[in-house]
């Protein structure tokens, strides 16, 4: 949700020779919600369009205009919004609507919030709400974005700039390290992987033989309190282990494992030492010559193999599958049907 900006009009007291008011000022502070209400010394906070001076008021600050002057044509959109009529005091402002009217010279007169907001330098209107500070009814703008949202920017080599809802916020990259687990920081900088700048963090310290998945392909493992990667692929050949599935919590470790084939037939593999039986055929999974299917038992996951004949004649263990779902782990292939009824098989 984008930041909010109050804005509230009041009429200078000072009057030309005809008895019209010269100008406007735009009048506020800051809001204790956080929202920004705008003041005769401040205008266009947040990216907002300085507007044309009006002169300056006693206190030396420079007023700007935030609407058409009191006796010009209003603009098309500022559309009337109240015609009842009747007096008013002061600076008094009524909320009608999503609109407003204001008190100028003892005559209420109507204005759109859109067409107030716009010429204050602000995108568009929220609507009209009560101003607890002013203690009167005032516009509610949209500030325009100052960035792109998950945009980030090193401040220094010690904290970051974060876009959230269209705006800067500052962060430490102590805070930064902190609050990913990780240990103190070690600069902030543009990091390739991301596209963008980034805290850098050291490693936090760990007990030994601890262990946590970095992504799904490989592992840390504490090693003397020290943090230590390691691919899955090294680690389940490592263990006697085919091809790695992935890294996840394992239940009965209580702890992140990579999770890996057995190297089976019928098991993926991209290279020979992915399989404990037989050979990695193309890398997608491993096989033997065969001449019937008793010789080709099943998969890690229980699958049955059978013993089918390949494009150049020989026959060979082929992983049976019901849908392509069946060979999503198999590189390249999917659930083919072979010559006999009611039996599928996963070729490329």
């Amino acid at each position: 949700m984008q930041r909010l900006a109050l804005i509230a009009i009041t009429v200078l007291a000072s009057c030309g020779s005809d008895g019209r008011s010269n100008g406007s000022r735009v009048d506020g502070a800051i809001g204790a919600d956080g929202h920004v209400v705008l003041d005769s010394a401040v205008v266009g906070v947040d990216g907002g369009v300085p507007l044309a001076d009006l002169g300056t008021a006693d206190n030396g600050s420079v007023l700007r205009d935030a609407r058409p002057p009191v006796d010009a044509t209003p603009a098309a959109d500022v559309r009337p919004v109240d015609s009842s009529g009747g007096g008013c005091f002061g600076t008094a402002s009524q909320c009608v609507g999503l609109d407003i009217k204001l008190c100028e010279s003892s005559v209420w007169k109507p204005y759109t919030c859109n067409a107030l907001c716009q010429q204050a330098g602000y995108t568009a209107s929220a609507g009209c709400g009560f101003d607890a500070q002013k203690g009167r009814d005032s516009c509610l703008c949209h500030n325009p974005p100052q960035c792109t949202d998950g945009e980030q920017r090193c401040d220094g080599n010690g904290a970051m700039k974060i876009c959230s809802s269209g705006r800067w916020s500052t962060i430490t990259c102590v805070a930064a390290c902190q609050g990913k687990g990780m240990g103190p920081p070690t600069g902030c900088s543009y990091q390739a992987s991301l596209g963008q700048d980034a805290c850098t963090c050291s490693l936090p310290p760990c007990t030994h033989g601890e262990t946590r998945c970095s992504g799904t392909s490989a592992i840390e493992l504490c090693d003397t309190g020290v943090w230590k990667a390691q691919t899955c692929n090294d680690s389940c050949q490592a263990a006697g282990f085919g091809a790695p599935s992935g890294c996840g919590f394992d239940s009965s470790a209580s702890q992140d494992r990579c999770h890996c084939w057995l190297g089976q037939l019928g098991d993926p593999c991209s290279q020979g030492s992915h399989c404990r039986q037989g050979v990695c055929i193309a890398q997608t999974f491993c096989t033997q010559v065969c001449s019937n299917d008793s010789e080709c038992g099943t998969n890690s996951n229980g699958r049955l193999n059978v013993c089918e004949a390949t494009s150049g004649g020989t026959k060979a263990c082929f992983p049976t599958c019901s849908s392509s779902a069946d060979c999503a782990h198999l590189p390249s292939t999917t659930c083919q049907p072979t010559g006999t009824p009611g039996k599928s098989v996963c070729a490329n």
